[in-house]
């Protein structure tokens, strides 16, 4: 990334956590960025956030050291129903589901990859319930 648009705080490694607190806009406007946004809806997909790290204050090839998640980061935390709760009761009353994988794209090893994927209906060759023809 060529602008650094993060805020390094605070941070602190012991007993093998690293605690670190920074900060940037939600959106930063740099092409090589993401906009952080809402989201608190059930609806919205969770924030992705990845992380790495080395043995000293160099940058370098982080190797193995490497991490990867989900989280809600405007999640309200007061709503008397969980996401998987959510999710599990959405799933019961669909007429189904059907997953969309991508094949024969290889991650690089080495270096940071966004990769876009389009897919027509007929690519996806989804054997419907017989009466049904199409998705909604």
């Amino acid at each position: 990334d060529d602008c650094q648009d993060w805020t390094l705080h605070d941070a602190m490694a012991e007993n093998g956590w690293m605690i670190v607190e920074m900060s940037r806009l939600l959106n930063t406007e740099d092409g090589q960025d993401r906009a952080i946004r809402n989201d608190a809806d059930l609806w919205a997909a969770p924030t992705r956030v990845i992380a790495a790290w080395g043995e000293d204050n160099t940058v370098s090839y982080h190797g193995q050291k490497k991490a990867r998640s989900s989280v809600r980061l405007f999640a309200d935390h007061s709503s008397d129903i969980t996401e998987m709760q959510f999710l599990l009761e959405k799933l019961e009353s669909s007429d189904g589901h059907f997953d969309i994988i991508e094949d024969n794209f290889e991650i690089p090893p080495t270096e940071t990859t966004y990769h876009d994927t389009c897919k027509t209906f007929q690519e996806l060759k989804i054997d419907l319930p017989e009466g049904q023809s199409m998705i909604t």
